[in-house]
């Protein structure tokens, strides 16, 4: 087995840590990479969308950093088993989507259903090397396993095709990044707080029905205190997805943090880490309502919390303003 590291970064989601590991691999510069914390709200009959994405990946990484995003779509799941073992022996590493359901290393085996993002890095006949960067796993993963998590992907989300992405670096030339990286990111960091919908901002789940800035927020306090008055296992099963949303978020803003640490702006970083403290305080409490059997003992600790963060968003703009002043001058 070749050698390989695992990438390790707790303020990832499982796709964002799968992600960073086959960008570092290919020489990127992952601090520079991970910048959007805006808001977006929406609600679909199947779930609530809490996100910090003002921009979809392909377009942001494309856009502002010259990284081909390269993602395939495949109906069927032999076609798309096949089209995966071509790229991989063509030498790229792939990532693709799963259910966890299916994969037998997993603490959720045979137990639980949930969509997750995995790389594949070698092929060798009935089986693949793959690394689960999020769960820490490298390791050997069976092709008919691959073809059973891929293909419950359809039957258990809805959805209609198979997913797999990889990336080239053609256009790539961001060797340093400069203020003006920094005036950019500041600026559309700001208009999407405040809820401006600009021509290349891009939504995954679109603009239609939806609330995006700090404007959301008063919403999403009247939702969660809405999830709080419903029958106990309806409010837990809906707060446990909440959770996940809330803890994007907080990354985000950690994530911002660290971005702003590289152009050394000590003060308006350090105000994005402590929003990113509240957001993630938020969602462990959230996550321990799902878990509790009376979640309405913590229910005062979660709106307090989401009031604090309002307060919190709204010096966000007003900071990011000030920095866009100096930088313009």
């Amino acid at each position: 087995m070749m050698e390989f590291t695992i990438y390790k970064n707790k303020y990832h989601n499982c796709r964002n840590a799968t992600i960073s590991a086959m960008l570092k691999r290919l020489g990127v510069k992952l601090d520079y990479l991970w910048y959007q914390a805006g808001l977006y709200y929406k609600e679909l009959p199947e779930k609530l969308v809490f996100s910090p994405y003002y921009r979809e990946l392909p377009a942001d990484f494309k856009q502002n950093h010259g990284i081909n995003y390269n993602e395939e779509f495949v109906v069927d799941v032999n076609e798309f088993t096949q089209k995966l073992i071509h790229l991989v022996k063509s030498g790229h590493h792939t990532a693709i989507m799963v259910d966890i359901f299916h994969l037998p290393y997993s603490f959720y085996y045979n137990q639980n259903h949930d969509f997750h993002d995995i790389e594949v890095i070698e092929i060798r006949q009935d089986k693949a090397i793959i690394c689960d960067h999020y769960y820490q796993y490298y390791g050997e993963l069976s092709i008919a396993d691959i073809r059973k998590a891929i293909n419950s992907t359809k039957e258990n989300f809805g959805f209609h095709e198979c997913i797999l992405y990889y990336f080239t670096l053609n256009d790539y030339s961001k060797n340093e990044y400069n203020s003006n990286d920094l005036l950019k990111v500041v600026k559309d960091n700001k208009y999407a707080l405040l809820g401006e919908k600009k021509d290349d901002f891009s939504y995954f789940y679109g603009v239609e029905d939806s609330i995006t800035g700090i404007q959301t927020l008063p919403i999403i306090y009247n939702k969660i205190l809405s999830i709080f008055k419903l029958p106990q296992n309806e409010a837990n099963l809906l707060l446990s997805e909440i959770y996940k949303e809330f803890k994007d978020i907080s990354n985000s803003r950690y994530n911002l943090y660290i971005y702003l640490k590289n152009f050394s702006k000590d003060t308006l970083s350090k105000h994005f880490f402590e929003l990113s403290q509240k957001w993630g305080i938020t969602a462990n409490l959230i996550l321990r309502a799902s878990l509790s059997q009376d979640i309405t003992s913590l229910k005062d600790k979660v709106l307090k919390y989401i009031l604090e963060i309002e307060q919190y968003e709204k010096m966000s703009v007003i900071k990011l303003d000030c920095e866009i002043q100096l930088l313009s001058n």
